[in-house]
């Protein structure tokens, strides 16, 4: 499979994975009637949670299919190309998917959209740990070392 249906499978499971989280989230936004082009607070949290499932499902989905296909220097290519910023969204996204919908489904009062929206951030996360400590092991912020072996480091 070469990168681009790689690439548009991402940005299409990307895509239908944010519009359903805001399709899923916004008919219980409060909306004041005769403000067409405001938007409130709720809608705005619904918007940026939308980007966020986004980035982390096209990124998940193209790391992940390119070592289906056995094209690791392709899932090297997406991490390489997200290091800097994605591992930092991706915990991000997972970790606000579960808050918002932990509160419902803990009260009992869970819809079909919180449990899915659970089970999104719950699959997200563990990948997303994964990826910043990656990204921190491979970049070495701080000349911190996080578990890798010394190299070329004398002993003290």
């Amino acid at each position: 499979m070469s990168r681009i249906p790689i690439i548009l499978l991402s940005i299409a499971s990307g895509v239908a994975a944010s519009m359903a989280v805001i399709a899923l989230m916004m008919p219980d936004v409060p909306h004041p009637p005769n403000v067409p082009f405001r938007t409130t607070p709720e809608e705005d949290r619904v918007i940026f949670e939308g980007c966020l499932v986004f980035f982390a499902v096209a990124y998940a989905t193209a790391r992940t299919l390119y070592r289906l296909v056995g094209a690791e220097d392709g899932a090297l290519a997406v991490a390489d190309t997200a290091s800097q910023h994605m591992p930092v969204l991706h915990v991000l996204a997972s970790a606000m998917l579960i808050v918002i919908a932990l509160p419902t489904v803990w009260g009992g009062h869970a819809r079909l959209r919180d449990w899915l929206t659970l089970g999104l951030g719950g699959i997200l996360l563990p990948m997303a740990v994964r990826d910043l400590l990656e990204a921190l092991r491979r970049h070495r912020p701080f000349g911190l070392n996080f578990g890798s072996p010394r190299r070329g480091r004398p002993e003290c």
